[in-house]
């Protein structure tokens, strides 16, 4: 499989944020180009965090996969943020480790 004909180079991303609610909006800013018209990056960033509180996205081993439905020019856009330092939310320690959202 080549993962390159599914996630554009622009989209993975060092992240420069610190906290969770940072990384997805740098995540989303990378996408923008294949959001519909009308669909709003605040809305959908706070999708996200609220299937965060209410699930966590984080699947262990340093790794988070958080996702929305939302409507788009396209069926699908996969974004990748690289943060080596981890980050936080809401004082959760399990977040700290982790390095891929």
């Amino acid at each position: 499989m080549r993962i390159n004909r599914y996630i554009a180079s622009s989209r993975v991303i060092d992240l420069k944020s610190k906290d969770l609610p940072s990384a997805y909006a740098e995540l989303l800013g990378t996408c923008r180009d294949v959001l519909a018209s009308g669909s709003s990056r605040k809305r959908i960033l706070e999708e996200l965090l609220e299937r965060e509180r209410s699930l966590t996205s984080y699947l262990g081993e340093g790794v988070a996969l958080p996702h929305a439905r939302v409507r788009m020019k396209r069926s699908y856009c996969l974004a990748i943020g690289r943060c080596p330092a981890g980050l936080s939310l809401d004082d959760k320690d399990d977040y700290a480790d982790l390095r891929f959202v």
